[in-house]
């Protein structure tokens, strides 16, 4: 069942015509949370445009907290950043345009299968494996050494450093190259790109886990990768709605998922910060670099992203450049949990083609990137 929050018998009806004869109205707080505790099952609820925002909001925001399975769809006659921003921070699902009815129907039907699955792990009797976690590794600006970070880190969190494992298997990763125009996973690892993020992209329909998981090529065995693609046709094609539904698919597959991202603060990026359990930030000693990250978490304030839920992390933080790791803690406004310092033998590592926690794992950059 779907209870729609409105205030118009007109509106509910347009509404319950898209959603089918399971929809129910309610058109006050109190009723909406008394459908809840007879129906609790209920995992979708969609507030009309005739509902104010400062409602939808506030209500969003308890259900949040108070019952998590519970997904809050906005449906708007006109969609602002205001709006998104809003929404975002109040842990409001989607966001649609009242015109928009295959949106509607698509966003309802996505909300409640995540629910279905987190529900039927909750439930489950025997101890299964939890979801996927999500590492996103971000620079705000280009040669910061995102991509380096990214892959030795995949690597890594295969095995524990003191070599214990996860009962007789090593941890199952994914490396996911989301710097769509200009990827350089394969590259770094010498990978033909003879299969990429171009081959699991869908027409229409939900999403094939069968195509993802046959698109990914694998590492010297010990982590998959899903490379970006090398078409641009293709990068137009891939939403950030794709890429919420691709993290969700693979966090079904594997203990940790890896990815690499532009320098930018596209919609894809953000939808894939969001995402995160941890996003890893990446700034060096370069004033340019600095107040990127800066404006970059400024940014992730706004849109709700936590600071439980990222990582500051600076990059050549031993080079003697005028500025030191206090200087940028005061000037960005927030601590620094990881220094990794700089070293010629990344890039001998990186032009054979080889991992430097590989070719030398006694390393300082090596250590560190265990430490991490």
């Amino acid at each position: 069942m779907y209870l729609i929050y409105s205030d118009k018998v007109d509106e509910f009806a347009r509404i319950k015509t898209i959603l089918g004869a399971s929809a129910k109205r309610v058109n006050t707080r109190n009723s909406l949370i008394a459908s809840l505790e007879e129906e609790p099952t209920t995992h979708v609820i969609v507030i009309a445009p005739s509902v104010k925002g400062e409602i939808a909001y506030s209500l969003a925001a308890e259900l949040r907290i108070d019952r998590p399975l519970v997904n809050v769809i906005l449906v708007r006659n006109k969609i602002d950043v205001q709006t998104l921003t809003a929404s975002l921070e109040s842990g409001i699902k989607d966001v649609i345009d009242s015109q928009d009815a295959t949106a509607l129907m698509n966003a309802v039907q996505r909300c409640e299968n995540v629910s279905e699955r987190i529900q039927s792990i909750a439930n489950h009797e025997e101890t299964e494996r939890i979801r996927g976690r999500v590492i996103t590794v971000y620079s705000a600006k280009g040669g910061c050494g995102k991509t380096t970070i990214a892959t030795n880190l995949a690597s890594v969190l295969t095995h524990d450093r003191d070599g214990d494992r996860d009962g007789d298997r090593d941890r199952r990763v994914c490396l996911l190259d989301l710097d769509l125009q200009f990827g350089d996973v394969g590259t770094s690892l010498r990978m033909n790109p003879t299969k990429t993020i171009s081959q699991t992209l869908e027409t229409d329909g939900p999403i094939d886990a069968d195509r993802i998981l046959e698109n990914l090529l694998a590492y010297q065995g010990r982590f998959d990768v899903l490379l970006a693609p090398i078409s641009p046709v293709d990068i137009e094609r891939i939403s950030s709605e794709f890429v919420s539904r691709l993290i969700s698919t693979l966090q079904n597959h594997y203990d940790f998922i890896v990815i690499d991202t532009a320098p930018t603060l596209s919609e894809v990026m953000v939808r894939t910060l969001q995402e995160s359990d941890l996003a890893i930030l990446i700034t060096t000693l370069d004033m340019s670099a600095i107040k990127n990250i800066k404006l970059t978490i400024s940014a992730l304030d706004a849109l709700g992203l936590s600071s439980a839920r990222r990582m500051l992390l600076l990059n050549h933080a031993d080079l003697k450049v005028g500025i030191d790791s206090d200087d940028v803690e005061d000037l960005i406004g927030e601590t620094i949990r990881v220094r990794i310092p700089s070293s010629t033998k990344v890039s001998l590592a990186a032009n054979r083609g080889e991992l430097i926690v590989d070719a030398y794992p006694s390393s300082a950059v090596s250590k560190a990137i265990q430490e991490l």
